[in-house]
């Protein structure tokens, strides 16, 4: 955690006395198992919601939703650990994760956050999958999206215990169909924008002026947008995407991540749009204990 932390510092340090980011070399990646834990943000306020009126924000609005996200713990449930263990201590390092992540997007003047990873396996969906939720578990009233632009290797269906669509996000990003023509309104207050098939020439479909297009078309129309990109240093995809977002978060797992690459990562990203680092399987602080026996306490009192 300290040496994450200090590799951050240095790089808000560079952004400040405007040295350029240095290009990173290739890294293999590296196999882990995604679970989620802590994260370290500024805390930081409000803003209306965006205007209605375009087709999507219509086709938003039409009627019930269009999946259901399981809240069981049958099966892969990390990514959904929100909605699946809603009192655990996952769900609570999320929200709060959540709120300061609102927090300073607001501050910043923007909506959009892109969630990212050096290599594979180092759980960055399960984060932008859980962020999504725990924000619009709090959203007020507020419009929230998920959005897919790990085109290769699409994982979010997976995650969230979803079926993919017929289609996908992918056919946005080409110009073959309108945005809201990609849209899945959840139960859980969150409306996707997934993959249905796997693009593997990714980096030619995001090169495209229709996905700049599209991610300024969905700010217009939500309040808050987390995007799953793939790990920077695998494949150049998201170097094509950051220009279009204003905020991203690197995600990193504890005793996994090699330093080395979470250092190459944060080179490959524009240091003054890092908003913070969320870390996978940090050792939880043993205040948590005492939560747990809280929260238990709690269910108890409500079924007296």
């Amino acid at each position: 955690m300290g040496e994450i932390t200090d590799a951050l510092r240095r790089a808000r340090q560079e952004s400040k006395r405007g040295i350029e980011p240095r290009r990173a070399p290739d890294q293999r990646p590296d196999a882990a198992q995604e679970a989620a834990a802590r994260t370290a943000l500024p805390p930081v306020s409000g803003e209306s919601s965006p205007p209605l009126g375009t087709p999507l924000e219509a086709a938003v609005r039409a009627g019930d939703s269009d999946v259901h996200i399981p809240d069981s713990k049958k099966g892969s449930w990390a990514g959904r650990a929100v909605l699946a263990d809603q009192h655990g201590r996952f769900a609570v390092h999320f929200r709060q994760f959540a709120l300061r992540v609102g927090r300073e997007l607001e501050r910043r003047g923007t909506r959009a956050v892109l969630v990212t990873s050096a290599v594979n396996r180092e759980g960055k969906t399960t984060t932008a999958c859980n962020l999504a939720l725990a924000m619009a578990s709090m959203a007020a009233g507020r419009r929230i999206a998920l959005v897919e632009l790990d085109l290769r290797r699409p994982a979010i269906s997976e995650a969230l215990g979803v079926t993919r669509p017929s289609t996908g996000f992918e056919c946005v990003l080409r110009g073959e169909v309108p945005l809201e023509a990609a849209v899945l309104r959840s139960d859980a207050g969150v409306d996707l924008f997934l993959v249905a098939r796997p693009v593997d020439k990714a980096h030619e479909v995001l090169a495209r002026p229709d996905c700049g297009a599209s991610i300024r078309a969905l700010v217009r129309s939500y309040d808050q947008i987390v995007f799953d990109t793939p790990p920077v240093l695998v494949v150049p995809d998201v170097s094509l995407v950051i220009p279009h977002v204003e905020a991203c978060v690197p995600v990193a797992r504890a005793g996994a991540t090699p330093l080395s690459a979470f250092r190459a990562m944060i080179e490959v990203l524009p240091s003054e749009k890092i908003i913070g680092a969320f870390v996978n399987n940090a050792r939880s602080h043993r205040n948590f204990a005492q939560y747990d026996d809280y929260s238990d306490s709690r269910e108890d009192a409500r079924a007296e």
